[in-house]
């Protein structure tokens, strides 16, 4: 867990990006419309820009809902998980966990790659 400003809003079960601002760190939605905005993490409580988002970096993220079963993917929808993987040129597909439950995403990271 760690503490980062946030450098947009940030809404509640949101997966985030960590990135540097001008030598300081900061955490933005993430997002797999393009590389750069891959998921390092998530946040259980929403986040006003400019205000600390506690960032948590594994285990599981109880602030989602309408979770499917089985394995999720980061979406071309900003903090958003979902059960299909992004298509197109450019896309970031990347692995985020596994839902269990309607509620609850288990959070892993899985490595990025970009579609060419």
């Amino acid at each position: 867990m760690a503490l980062i400003q946030a450098s947009q809003d940030i809404f509640a079960g949101a997966l985030v990006n960590i990135f540097d601002d001008g030598g300081f760190f900061r955490v933005r939605l993430a997002d797999a419309t393009a590389s750069g905005y891959e998921a390092m993490g998530y946040v259980l409580e929403a986040a006003l820009a400019g205000t600390p988002a506690v960032v948590y970096f594994k285990g599981s993220n109880t602030a989602v809902a309408d979770m499917n079963a089985g394995a999720q993917y980061l979406t071309t929808e900003p903090g958003v998980a979902g059960l299909l993987a992004p298509k197109g040129s450019g896309r970031v597909l990347q692995r985020v966990g596994f839902a269990s439950s309607s509620t609850r995403l288990h959070f892993q990271a899985g490595t990025p790659t970009t579609r060419a």
